[in-house]
């Protein structure tokens, strides 16, 4: 059996709005809404609305029109309107509404799910028949707020915007052009708003791993892992275009791959007799016929 103290504490309470019978205002005029009228309301929050106990949901307004009373609630939070129409002479009726918002992403947006509600009302027939035609009757924050027990906030991730941080370049010396000019905290972003059942495979050197006890996908980087080492450079969707290589090297773009046919990556360059090699500037090699060391002829 309750405890007094529990009755009491509770005696004034209409689950699941906070205050019994509370007073819809019209103006100067009032209808007072009777406990049976709203029997049950949920609210489940998508990640959109953060979770907060101060968060205020109620009945924002009522109105009857052409034999229908239309219910709009309201989470401040989210600043999400929920709108449930019954016929005024119904006994008793479940409906559902969802609403959804558009987030910012990039330079586009996404369309996430916002929130989603459920109203169970009794017999309407009363309170019908206390209204004026097409009256907006209002509510409050503090007269007709749905207990906040009946908020349910839910965090998962809705979508997905793929980008990419610009690559890292070299800077070339003077007279060699210049390197890419790219802003600062630019991102190069490839897809957005993805949604529904996705899949995540990994590229080159890349490795994925599914850690199911935490929930988590590990994005990693190793050398041959995914689809193994590229052959080249790698083109970043939405990067601007360069001449020679996407880094801007080597310097001048120019990379000896041959000397008369020998492949790198490691040649050897010894000076014999009569030659001299030395190195004249940063990743440059003079090869020179000298004659030093040679016995020379004389010119007759």
């Amino acid at each position: 059996m309750a405890s007094t103290a529990f009755l009491t504490e509770n005696m004034g309470r209409a689950y699941p709005l906070c205050q019994s019978s509370p007073a819809l205002q019209a103006g100067e005029y009032s209808v007072t809404l009777p406990d049976s009228v709203v029997v049950e309301f949920t609210c489940v929050a998508g990640p959109v609305i953060a979770a907060d106990v101060d968060n205020a949901l109620y009945l924002q307004s009522a109105t009857k029109a052409s034999g229908t009373i239309t219910f709009v609630f309201w989470l401040v939070s989210g600043d999400s309107h929920y709108v449930f129409t019954f016929a005024a002479s119904v006994a008793a009726e479940l409906a559902s509404y969802t609403a959804t918002a558009v987030q910012s992403t990039g330079d586009g947006a996404c369309t996430a799910f916002l929130a989603r509600a459920w109203l169970i009302v009794g017999s309407l027939v009363t309170l019908a028949e206390n209204m004026s035609e097409s009256v907006v009757y209002l509510g409050s924050a503090t007269t007709t707020r749905v207990e906040p027990s009946r908020i349910r906030y839910t965090s998962y991730v809705s979508t997905v915007t793929l980008s990419n941080s610009p690559r890292t370049c070299i800077t070339l010396t003077e007279g060699c052009g210049s390197s890419p000019a790219v802003p600062n905290g630019t991102c190069y972003t490839g897809s957005e708003c993805l949604a529904g059942g996705l899949r995540f495979k990994p590229g080159y050197n890349c490795e994925i791993t599914q850690l199911s006890g935490s929930n988590t996908l590990r994005i990693s980087s190793d050398i041959g892992a995914g689809e193994g080492a590229a052959c080249g450079e790698v083109a970043i969707p939405g990067e601007p275009e360069v001449e020679g290589l996407l880094s801007g090297g080597p310097d001048c773009s120019a990379v000896v791959k041959t000397i008369n046919g020998l492949e790198g990556p490691a040649i050897q360059l010894i000076a014999d007799a009569g030659v001299t090699i030395e190195a004249t500037g940063a990743h440059s090699l003079a090869v020179t016929a000298s004659l030093a060391g040679l016995m020379a002829c004389p010119e007759t």
